[in-house]
């Protein structure tokens, strides 16, 4: 069984598909262009399929590319989304909040702090 793509991997699909240029995709990402080639070629032995047809003057998606490229979109979005939700939860931005008071100070109090 072949491990799933990683966060990198989508970002990094994501991003050259943006450029179709390995070295910009790369500069928007802050990696090295062969890092960002690792990481590409990487993703298209995990899935089985070309990506990216590539010569020395440009980069185009394949076939298959355009078909994995709105499923790669959502999964990036849900990972942003996972991502936030753990920041929030780390920072205690949601979560719950008991508070134990008095009943005159829960009926007076407490009303106009909430």
């Amino acid at each position: 069984m072949t491990l799933p793509p990683n966060f990198r991997q989508v970002r990094a699909f994501l991003a050259l598909v943006r450029h179709l240029k390995f070295t910009r995709a790369a500069q928007e990402l802050n990696v090295s262009q062969p890092t960002l080639t690792v990481q590409i070629n990487t993703l298209e032995q995990q899935l089985g399929i070309r990506l990216f047809d590539r010569n020395k003057r440009r980069v185009e998606l394949t076939p298959a590319g355009r078909n994995i490229l709105p499923l790669m979109e959502r999964l990036s979005t849900n990972m942003e989304e996972v991502l936030l939700a753990a920041s929030d939860i780390t920072y205690a931005k949601r979560g719950t909040i008991r508070v134990a008071a008095l009943p005159s100070v829960a009926a007076t109090f407490l009303p106009r702090v909430i």
